[in-house]
């Protein structure tokens, strides 16, 4: 909600994070994700213990850690896309596109290209490169997932990589190590249930939010489904949401801004959306003491709802969300 200097952040997560990872089990599953927040499930009978720290996973297994969130690598394909303004000479594009769940971690749950180390086969180290890569990591609560995706330039052509994951970056030393066949794609099982939090407020609820700065509200005015879409944008979601809100201060001194980055859409099957940009002349506007201001947003989802979720943040580097808003009947 309020700006923040990087170098603020970057010396608050190098204070925070140890030098090596913390997590304890790393296993192949193939169970549900817990559906409410406050009835976490207790780990899949199925569930194969395999932390010998030569397995090797590969497309489509689904990976839990510390039965507090899944992993899964869904597929590796090869593009034609580049960028013309782009220094970095590769061989290949390829697209990474992966599921990640947060099964019971009250710690909201992100996982980007920075937890991954590629190798291709001439064992290159790789990077990523600067394409539009599809959808983009979000912060997930407990019982939602989210789809997401980034890529990668090869040094030598190559029809299988290698991929080391790290549950913390900063670590020497992966959790777990996947080869992956280039072209290979398995199904992505996006169906669910919308959780359920507590603190959660209706659409058209007034919320106040008091912070050690002063108060401000935040009230979610109207949802509904709409058919326009940007002609321009890639993304092909099944259903796009037009929201409305509006945000006064009550007593900040410094100016409140609230923007569609301030939440995180949870559709109806517990997956997170991301912000579709469709057009509205109803911009956020930073909001002096005394003052309000409404605003629109737009979000896509994977799948069509009748009801969604809405998570917000007070400050967008917190790890849990500050609250939650339900709309329902959705036509």
């Amino acid at each position: 909600m309020k700006k923040t200097w990087i170098a603020v952040v970057l010396l608050s997560i190098l204070a925070l994070s140890g030098c090596g990872s913390s997590v304890e089990s790393v296993k192949k599953t193939d169970g549900d994700v817990p559906v409410k927040k406050e009835e976490p499930v207790d780990a899949p009978e199925d569930a194969v213990d395999e932390q010998d720290e030569d397995v090797v996973y590969t497309i489509g297994d689904r990976i839990a850690f510390d039965d507090q969130y899944a992993l899964t690598i869904v597929s590796v394909k090869e593009t034609e896309e580049r960028n013309e303004f782009s220094e970095k000479e590769v061989e290949q594009v390829l697209l990474i596109e992966y599921l990640y769940e947060n099964l019971r971690s009250e710690d909201e749950i992100y996982i980007s290209d920075m937890e991954f180390k590629m190798v291709d086969e001439g064992g290159n180290m790789m990077d990523t490169y600067p394409v539009d890569s599809g959808f983009s990591p979000e912060y997930t609560p407990m019982g939602a997932k989210t789809l997401a995706s980034f890529a990668v330039g090869t040094t030598e052509k190559s029809s299988k990589i290698q991929v080391h994951y790290y549950d913390n970056f900063f670590s020497s030393q992966s959790d777990c190590v996947f080869s992956l066949q280039v072209g290979s794609e398995a199904e992505v099982n996006l169906n669910g249930t919308l959780p359920e939090y507590e603190n959660t407020f209706a659409v058209g609820e007034t919320i106040e939010i008091t912070t050690e700065d002063g108060v401000y509200t935040v009230t979610i005015d109207s949802v509904e489904k709409t058919s326009e879409r940007n002609e321009y944008e890639v993304k092909n979601p099944e259903a796009v949401y037009k929201i409305a809100y509006s945000y006064a201060n009550v007593s900040m001194e410094e100016p409140v801004y609230i923007s569609e980055y301030s939440f995180t859409l949870i559709d109806e099957q517990g997956n997170t959306g991301y912000v579709y940009p469709n057009f509205s002349d109803e911009y956020p506007t930073e909001t002096i003491k005394g003052a309000k201001s409404r605003a629109v947003m737009f979000f896509g989802t994977h799948k069509d709802s009748r009801s969604l979720v809405l998570a917000f943040k007070d400050n967008m580097f917190n790890t849990n969300s500050d609250f939650y808003i339900r709309a329902d009947n959705l036509n």
